[in-house]
C-alpha cells in the first residue's frame, strides 16, 4: 500500500510538473504573461494543496519580503495576494480533509467575527456602500482568522511547529542586523527598517513590543539566559533606528502590564521591575539624545528636556493641518465629530464598511489621500478607522477578538506546567496586549501583511498545544 501510495504521489506531481511546462512553454512563444502567471498558479496550487511546509515557505518569504520586492520594482504589488491566495488553499484543505475523515472542525473565535458580520450588514444597509469595497473591507480584517483555522484544522505536527517557530525566531532576529546596516546609508529614519519593506514605520514599533513580551517570558519562564537580556536591547534598537517616537511610551505600558503576571512570585517580581526599569530608562534616553525631533538641538545627540519632550508630543498629538487632523488625538476627536454628525447610526455603524479603505484594484481607490473627502491627514489609530467604516459598535467588537485571545492565552499561562510553553503563553499574552494597545491608540497594525499573520500563526500553535493537553487530561 505505501509503495502505491508512492507511485500515486510520483505520478501527481509528474504531471503537474507537465502541465506547468506545457503553460510556460506556451506563455513564452506567445509572450503571454497572464498565461506564465497560470503556469505558476496551477503548480504552486499544487504543491500547496500537498506540502503544508510549501505553503508557510511562501507566507513567510512574502511576509518578510514582499513589499520591499515591490517598493523596489522587482515584483509587482499584486505578489502580496499571493498570501491570501495560499491562505484560502490551506482553509480549504483543512476544511475538506476534517469533513472527509468525518473529524470535528475546530471554528474557535468564529462567534465574534459572525457579530462582525452582523455588524457590517447593518452598516451596509444604512449607507448602501459599493458591495465590492464591503468585500475588500472585510477581506482585509478575516484573511488571518482564515489561516488561524487552517493552523487549526490541518493536524499539523510537533516537528512541523517547531520548523516553522525557528524560521520565525531567524526571520525577526535578521531584522536588526539589516536595520543596523540600512541605518549608515540612510541615517535613523523610517526608511533603516527591516527586509519587510524600504520604508513605513508601523511594524518598527510592533516588533520591539512583541520581541520584548517574548524575550522577558522566556526569561522568568523557561531560561534566564543573558541572551534573551541582549535580544531585548536589539529589538528596542531596531524601533530607535526606524524612528519610532512612540516606542518609549508605549514599552513601560507593556513591561508593567506583563509585570502583572508576576506579582505573586516576589523574588521574579523584583528582578523584573529592576530589568524593566533599566530597558524604560536605556529606551527613553537614548531616543531623546538620538532622535532629532525630541530634543531641543533638533540634532542626533541633543540635551535631555523632558520639558520639552512633553510639550512636543503634545503638539504632535494634536496638530492639524490647513484644516485636517494630523496628529493621533486630534485625529481621534476629528472623527468622531464627523460621525456625530451623521446621528446615532453613524457613531453606531460608521459611514459603511469599505468607505475608508486602500486597494490596489484601479478604479476602487477611497482613501482620504486620493478623494479628500475626509478632513484627516495623517495619524489613524486601528480603532478609528474601523469606526470610519462600521462604527464604533464595529470597532468594539473587533477588539474584543484581541482581547478574547489574550484571555485564553492567560489562562493556558496559569495551568500550563511545562516551562517552554508557559513562557510560550505569557509571550502570547504580551503580543495579543500589543495588538490591542496598538491597534486601539496608534496604528491599523490588523490591515499590515505581516504583524497579523505571524499572530495568528502563533496563536494557532498556541490552540493546537492547548487541544493537545485537553486530549491528555481527559480520563481514558
Amino acid at each position: 500500500m505505501i509503495v502505491t501510495l508512492k507511485t500515486r504521489n510520483n505520478i501527481i506531481l509528474g504531471f503537474t510538473l507537465l502541465i506547468a511546462t506545457v503553460f510556460l512553454a506556451a506563455a513564452i512563444v506567445e509572450e503571454d504573461a497572464t498565461l506564465m502567471l497560470g503556469a505558476v498558479a496551477f503548480g504552486a496550487s499544487l504543491l500547496v494543496l500537498r506540502y503544508n511546509i510549501f505553503a508557510f515557505a511562501i507566507l513567510l518569504v512574502i511576509a518578510f519580503s514582499g513589499n520591499t520586492l515591490e517598493e523596489l520594482k522587482i515584483l509587482p504589488p499584486q505578489v502580496t495576494w499571493l498570501n491570501e491566495f495560499v491562505i484560502l488553499l490551506l482553509f480549504a484543505k483543512a476544511i475538506i480533509l476534517k469533513t472527509l475523515k468525518k473529524e470535528r472542525i475546530h471554528l474557535k473565535f468564529l462567534g465574534i467575527v459572525f457579530f462582525l458580520v452582523f455588524i457590517m450588514w447593518i452598516s451596509y444597509q444604512f449607507h448602501s456602500t459599493s458591495f465590492l469595497h464591503s468585500v475588500l473591507f472585510f477581506r482585509l480584517l478575516i484573511r488571518f482568522y482564515l489561516l488561524f483555522l487552517a493552523i487549526i484544522n490541518l493536524d499539523l505536527d510537533e516537528k512541523f511547529i517547531k520548523t516553522i517557530k525557528k524560521a520565525l525566531i531567524f526571520l525577526f532576529i535578521i531584522q536588526i542586523p539589516t536595520a543596523a546596516i540600512k541605518v549608515f546609508f540612510v541615517g535613523i529614519g523610517e526608511e533603516a527598517i527591516g527586509t519587510y519593506a524600504t520604508h513605513g514605520g508601523g511594524p518598527s514599533i510592533v516588533i520591539p513590543l512583541m520581541a520584548i513580551s517574548f524575550v522577558f517570558a522566556f526569561y522568568f519562564y523557561h531560561k534566564p539566559s543573558v541572551w534573551y537580556i541582549l535580544m531585548a536591547v536589539g529589538f528596542v534598537a531596531f524601533g530607535i533606528i526606524g524612528g519610532k517616537r512612540g516606542l518609549f511610551l508605549y514599552i513601560p505600558v507593556v513591561v508593567g502590564f506583563l509585570g502583572l503576571y508576576m506579582r505573586d512570585r516576589f523574588k521574579k517580581a523584583v528582578i523584573y521591575v529592576i530589568i524593566g526599569a533599566i530597558i524604560v530608562l536605556l529606551t527613553g534616553y537614548i531616543s531623546i539624545r538620538l532622535m532629532p525631533t525630541l530634543n531641543p538641538q533638533h540634532r542626533v545627540g541633543g540635551e535631555v528636556d523632558l520639558e520639552y519632550v512633553k510639550n512636543y508630543l503634545l503638539q504632535y498629538t494634536m496638530a492639524r493641518y490647513e484644516g485636517a487632523s494630523g496628529g493621533r488625538v486630534m485625529t481621534t476627536i476629528q472623527i468622531y465629530e464627523l460621525l456625530r454628525q451623521e446621528g446615532l447610526p453613524g457613531l453606531l455603524f460608521g459611514l459603511g464598511p469599505g468607505s475608508y479603505i486602500e486597494t490596489r484594484f484601479e478604479g476602487l481607490k477611497t482613501t482620504y489621500v486620493e478623494t479628500g473627502a475626509l478632513p484627516i491627514e495623517y495619524g489613524v489609530p486601528g480603532s478609528s478607522w474601523l469606526a470610519i467604516q462600521v462604527g464604533y459598535v464595529g470597532s468594539l467588537v473587533y477588539h474584543v477578538l484581541f482581547i478574547a485571545i489574550l484571555i485564553y492565552a492567560a489562562r493556558f499561562f496559569k495551568s500550563e506546567k511545562d516551562p517552554y510553553w508557559k513562557a510560550y503563553a505569557l509571550g502570547m499574552v504580551g503580543f495579543s496586549f500589543v495588538m490591542f494597545l496598538i491597534s486601539a491608540t496608534y496604528w491599523a497594525v490588523f490591515i499590515d501583511d505581516m504583524l497579523p499573520m505571524v499572530y495568528f500563526i502563533l496563536v494557532g500553535f498556541l490552540y493546537i498545544k492547548g487541544m493537545e493537553k485537553n486530549r491528555a487530561e481527559q480520563p481514558a
